[in-house]
């Protein structure tokens, strides 16, 4: 990668951590001494957006990347 590669990329895994930060001066909501989102407090939402962007992940690579421990299939006749 060259260098004004990651500088892009960067920038763009930089933007939504200025957003979560900056969010409170344009989001009235969470202008507040115990700022709450859809009712869970404004804290919790990076780990549950973590947990979900996890689960996607390991869903997607299961699916496309990922080879099954058993690749052939189990036949009952042979015992």
């Amino acid at each position: 990668m060259d260098k004004k590669t990651k500088r892009t990329l960067l920038h763009w895994i930089m933007l939504p951590y200025c957003l979560y930060c900056l969010s409170p001066y344009f989001i009235s909501a969470l202008n507040q001494i115990e700022p709450k989102l859809l009712g869970f407090p404004f804290t919790v939402w990076p780990f549950l957006l973590i947990v979900v962007i996890c689960c996607f992940y390991l869903n997607y690579m299961s699916k496309v990347y990922w080879d099954s421990y058993d690749p052939q299939p189990e036949n009952d006749d042979k015992k």
